[in-house]
């Protein structure tokens, strides 16, 4: 963030609405760092409501509240895409009356798509640690790897 700062543009390209990374910064920091950089109280609460902080924020809210450009039907800071290419309309159509207020539009649907959308499928076996860092999973291999055989799980 501290770069676009230094920038005449800048294009940001993202989605508030998308998972956000996962991170290990705590309130307690945050509090830390703005009481060092001199924050009121009210500037901080400020700052925690509108998604500037590092434990709860997110670059592309704050990079969205800064923009001057915006789609006058929406009243959404920035410019929204408005059309949907990749993935099962079944999906997206999920998605865009959650969130987007049925305002993306979605590519004609697929006569007969090869998995069911919104489905799906427990490869069995369990999952147990190794003895390096991470998760593993034992048989699911050979059940995934009959999907496109048989077109489904």
């Amino acid at each position: 963030m501290g770069l676009l700062g230094l920038t005449r543009r800048a294009v940001a390209v993202g989605d508030v609405h998308q998972l956000q990374p996962v991170e290990n910064f705590s309130e307690a920091s945050d509090e830390q760092l703005m009481d060092a950089q001199g924050l009121t109280n009210a500037q901080q609460i400020t700052c925690r409501r509108q998604g500037l902080t590092h434990a709860s924020g997110s670059a592309m809210a704050a990079i969205q509240m800064a923009t001057v450009v915006g789609d006058s039907d929406t009243q959404i800071p920035g410019i929204m895409l408005r059309e949907h290419f990749r993935c099962v309309p079944k999906i997206i159509s999920f998605c865009n009356d959650l969130v987007y207020k049925r305002l993306i539009g979605m590519k004609p649907e697929e006569s007969d798509p090869w998995i069911a959308p919104m489905s799906w499928a427990h490869p069995g076996g369990q999952a147990r640690r190794a003895r390096n860092p991470g998760p593993i999973r034992r048989k699911p291999r050979a059940s995934l790897s009959g999907w496109p055989a048989i077109g489904a799980p």
